[in-house]
């Protein structure tokens, strides 16, 4: 064989064994996402932002309005948004869950 087909050969194999090794690992999934059934969302929201707030976020939902205080806007508005249409979604548990996302 010439040096130009033992190269080639070479090239092949190796592309061979990446495709291999890559095609076998898949994303790690972080955590489990529970689906909840979900058709459209109405509602009035009130957004500020408070420098001073301890926590990322707060929210408090008074006659079909939701209050929603941020450290830093937008960091966490999903979040806070998610507990106005789903309620406490995370309860017991302190989460930044889709804050950073």
């Amino acid at each position: 064989m010439n040096k130009i087909a033992i190269t080639s050969v070479i090239t092949l194999v190796f592309l061979i064994l990446v495709v291999f090794f890559l095609g076998g690992f898949e994303p790690k999934q972080t955590e489990p996402v529970e689906v909840k059934p979900f058709k459209t969302a109405t509602g009035n929201f009130v957004i500020e932002q408070d420098v001073n707030l301890p926590t990322l976020g707060r929210h408090q939902t008074v006659g079909g309005v939701c209050f929603i205080k941020l450290q830093r806007y937008p960091v966490c508005m999903q979040h806070e948004m998610r507990h106005c249409i789903e309620g406490d979604w995370h309860k017991g548990v302190k989460s930044s869950k889709d804050c950073y996302e």
